[in-house]
């Protein structure tokens, strides 16, 4: 769904939706449209985090993530390399 915000002729602001053809929001203030926008963002946000956990919770992750679906053993692997890098890192910056 594209979105476009609009300035009215009365200098107030509107939403015009391309997938509708139609008002979204009309005489809106710049406070009011960020506020709607982000209410926006946070429903769909909300609905991908749903899908993910259901996939989770199913036994099935791959679904949420086809192409890095990660055990917690996996995950934990990566994570412990990737601090004891950093740790390697830092202390050859302080030596040097």
């Amino acid at each position: 769904m594209a979105n476009q915000i609009i300035r009215q002729p009365d200098g107030k602001l509107a939403v015009f939706s391309s997938s509708t053809s139609d008002w979204v929001i009309r005489d809106a203030t710049p406070q009011e449209l960020l506020d709607w926008f982000a209410q926006e963002a946070a429903q769909r946000a909300r609905k991908e985090a749903q899908r993910a956990l259901e996939a989770v919770l199913a036994g099935n992750p791959e679904l949420a993530y086809p192409h890095f679906t990660q055990t917690f053993e996996q995950a934990d692997a990566i994570s412990s390399a990737t601090k004891q890098i950093s740790r390697t890192n830092n202390s050859q910056q302080t030596a040097g």
